[in-house]
């Protein structure tokens, strides 16, 4: 039989972005596709903190397939699934400085990203009744960032470098291209229709 569920990842939700996603498949095998408004980022982090939480702005957009191996046909069951997914964000930060007349003057900074990503997910998802689904998930990958800043704010203390997290492979005052391992935990709750 034929299946289609949105799902909606409320854990996510109170940390990084809001995501809705829609799955549709037949027998033990799906495509899901996924949208997320973003408003928080990870950066390097100050003091003993090496990570913190940065308001953001953006969108990201996943792609992903799905084997069940469970005896009865998706949507329930155990799960593997392979994950391609895009962001592009914009992330700020706000800096008093003194101006030639010696008054203190904010100015706000922007470093916009993408970020590329592929990750093989794991996991198990449950039937409840005729319409709703819980599935928890985690999954291991890398991702591949490309941030800049603009031209005319090219402050040492500013670089993408310094705000996104990853290792960096090329960079320069205004580029730099990093990537990083991503682990990733979630629950999603969804409806069957």
């Amino acid at each position: 039989m034929p299946f289609r569920q949105l799902k909606l990842h409320p854990l996510e939700a109170g940390v990084s972005a809001v995501r809705i996603e829609y799955e549709a498949g037949q027998g033990r095998k799906s495509w899901q596709w996924g949208m997320a408004y973003v408003h928080h980022v990870q950066r390097e982090g100050e003091g003993f903190a090496w990570v913190e939480r940065a308001p953001a702005q953006g969108v990201t957009f996943r792609l992903a397939r799905r084997w069940y191996n469970a005896k009865s046909e998706a949507p329930r069951g155990s799960y593997f699934s392979p994950l391609l997914f895009y962001r592009l964000a914009t992330t700020s930060k706000t800096e008093s400085n003194l101006d030639a007349e010696g008054h203190y003057v904010e100015e706000k900074k922007h470093i916009h990203y993408q970020v590329l990503g592929l990750q093989a997910l794991f996991g198990h998802q449950a039937r409840w009744g005729q319409h709703v689904t819980f599935d928890v998930y985690g999954g291991v990958g890398a991702r591949l960032k490309y941030g800049w800043v603009p031209p005319q704010q090219t402050d040492p203390l500013y670089y993408p470098t310094t705000e996104l997290l990853g290792k960096t492979l090329v960079s320069n005052e205004q580029n730099a291209l990093l990537w990083t391992p991503s682990l990733q935990l979630g629950v999603a709750l969804g409806y069957l229709f």
